[in-house]
């Protein structure tokens, strides 16, 4: 029984797509705004600068993100987002999926690629018991500062029902940036949100750990700076969910952009 509790996160993680629950309700539309934090057409792209740092020291690289074609996931379309990051002249590129409406941004999850890491056939007995969001919602429109917002969960329905993952976003307020742009050193005003990860090991215990990260988001630019626990800014980053990067620290900060 103690064997099946401590990977119970696991087992979440991998077979979650068998119980997965539909998106919550999006609500009622928000109030008409002409302000974009989000801007997402085709063609647009931006470059980051990269930083990466856990027990083994740090490294530097670039990221670069480019939105190009759709494609529909169990009959919802989503745009494309292809992610570079270089580090050491060695690129690795990863794609997510998302759709925008005017109650916010969503991101597909895909949980598929965990179940081949799992060989434990007594975790079996868990795949009934475990819901998993197949959406997050990175952003909730209109942005207002003390606004709050349920982000992903996942949650074991067994004996006992557990929240063993909730990721939930705070918008902090407004701040000035400073972005190191081709056309030299230029502040921008930006919107300042807090994801806050909640990772709960023993769903028998009220014992979490909690990591975060922090996104800044310029008018009509969309994201400029991002800082904070690798897990949770890899997901918006196009590197998907590990649970085993919670304690390096990335950094990412927007070098150059092109808005189409």
């Amino acid at each position: 029984m103690k064997k099946i509790i401590l990977l119970s996160l696991a087992a979440a993680l991998s077979f979650g797509y068998l119980g997965c629950k539909k998106s919550e309700s999006e609500g009622p539309t928000s109030p008409g705004t002409t302000e974009n934090y989000f801007p997402n057409s085709e063609g647009t792209n931006y470059k980051y600068s990269y930083s990466r740092t856990d027990s083994s020291g740090q490294v530097n690289g670039t990221r670069t993100t480019y939105y190009k074609g759709s494609i529909t996931i169990k009959g919802t379309s989503y745009k494309v987002q292809i992610d570079s990051l270089v580090i050491s002249s060695s690129p690795q590129v990863d794609s997510s999926y998302f759709r925008t409406t005017s109650a916010g941004t969503y991101f597909f999850i895909d949980t598929t690629g965990f179940a081949a890491s799992i060989t434990d056939s007594s975790l079996i007995l868990l795949i009934p018991y475990v819901t998993i969001d197949n959406e997050l919602l990175a952003y909730s429109f209109p942005l207002q500062a003390g606004k709050s917002w349920p982000v992903f969960k996942i949650t074991l329905t067994s004996l006992i029902v557990a929240t063993i993952v909730d990721v939930s976003a705070l918008v902090v307020g407004t701040e000035s940036i400073a972005l190191n742009l081709p056309s030299g050193l230029t502040n921008k005003d930006a919107v300042k949100i807090k994801f806050t990860l909640t990772l709960r090991l023993n769903p028998l215990s009220a014992v979490v750990q909690t990591y975060t990260a922090f996104v800044w988001l310029v008018q009509d630019i969309g994201p400029a700076k991002w800082e904070g626990c690798g897990t949770l800014v890899n997901v918006f980053t196009g590197l998907g969910i590990d649970f085993a990067d919670t304690t390096t620290v990335v950094s990412q900060s927007l070098i150059d952009y092109n808005i189409k």
